[in-house]
């Protein structure tokens, strides 16, 4: 990074932010610079057909093997004018090798709050990798294609129904949301279109998190306004929809700061929930119970998540799967008996005055 004074060997953990490190030789780094890594893999007698897989690096990079170009991600530079970032997970089969390969990585970092390598490289039978990557593309696109089909499904009950609220402001939730499925962790959506802007990219990316959760919070109100304070609630969505103004307009340096205030931000706001459907299931609120259990879902998911993305801990996306279903599953009832509850009503009401 550019903190360092000078070019000489040094050694530092790998995979590793660069983010308030300190290298071997005690020179402290920033999140903004550059730096190349060097490393030389020893093989086995006998291997497999090989392929490499590159994750999550801030926020371009440059790969040589055996001293020739091999991959890269945007264009790494030693200033922010000569490095345009990318970001693109990547698995590069190895054509050729001997007994002994050699990496040279360069890292370069001028935009994003983080700067390094995040996740580790990976190196392996090249159809167990490429089936791993197209394990995790799939896993994405079944779960953003499930949210916009639930998203549109309640938005056609909204429409064509009581024209309850609640529905309206799932719906909305279940689109938004839907993109941060695909528009983050693997970045499914850059396998479809690999040339989109990552200036673009990691705006929509921040929006995918922060406007959901705003929305989230205005559904949670409109289903039980008597058991909660609206003042609190709407506070929530506020900050939320300040955090998104800023991912639209503030440089990106700027908002990528704000995740880690964000999660605080949404562990307080789901508590509270739990809190609110709580009180809503002692007063016998119709799809208490659902909404109770699932805020604990998602609770225990949010968690999960935060902890996978503030250390190098490889998601389980079996759970997460199962968390995400669960949660959708139970929002689904409470929706439900609210509006076969709501119709019941009308037809009463209906009743009453023939």
């Amino acid at each position: 990074p550019d903190s360092m004074r000078f070019y000489e060997p040094d050694y530092y953990q790998f995979p590793k932010l660069w983010n308030g490190g300190t290298t071997k030789n005690g020179q402290e780094l920033t999140s903004v610079g550059y730096a190349t890594y060097r490393v030389r893999v020893i093989l086995p007698p006998k291997t497999p057909e090989l392929a490499i897989s590159l994750g999550e690096s801030y926020n371009a990079y440059l790969l040589y093997y055996d001293g020739f170009e091999f991959g890269q991600n945007g264009q790494v530079g030693k200033t922010k004018e000569s490095s345009v970032p990318d970001w693109m997970p990547k698995v590069l089969s190895l054509a050729r090798y001997q007994n002994t390969l050699e990496f040279v990585l360069q890292v370069s970092n001028f935009r994003h709050t983080k700067g390094g390598v995040r996740e580790p490289i990976l190196i392996g039978d090249r159809r167990v990798l490429n089936a791993k990557r197209d394990f995790d593309f799939s896993y994405d696109f079944l779960l953003s294609g499930s949210l916009i089909m639930g998203g549109l499904f309640f938005l056609g009950l909204f429409m064509f129904g009581q024209h309850e609220k609640s529905v309206l402001f799932f719906a909305l939730f279940c689109l938004t949301f839907s993109y941060r499925m695909v528009g983050s962790g693997e970045y499914a959506i850059h396998a479809l279109y690999p040339n989109m802007s990552w200036e673009l990219i990691i705006r929509a990316e921040y929006l995918a998190l922060f406007i959901p959760c705003g929305i989230f919070t205005i559904y949670s109100y409109s289903l039980y306004p008597e058991d909660s304070k609206k003042t609190i609630l709407l506070g929530f969505s506020t900050i939320a929809g300040i955090f998104a103004l800023m991912s639209l307009f503030a440089p990106t340096i700027i908002f990528t700061k704000l995740v880690e205030p964000f999660f605080i931000l949404v562990i307080t706001a789901i508590f509270y929930l739990i809190y609110v459907y709580w009180i809503a299931y002692k007063r016998n609120r119709t799809g208490a119970q659902y909404a109770f259990a699932s805020t604990g879902i998602v609770f225990m998911v949010a968690v999960y998540l935060i902890s996978v993305y503030l250390t190098p801990v490889q998601e389980n996306t079996f759970l997460t799967f199962i968390g995400f279903i669960l949660f959708f599953f139970f929002q689904s009832l409470i929706l439900s008996f609210r509006f076969a509850h709501s119709l019941k009503k009308a037809k009463e009401i209906g009743r009453a005055h023939v």
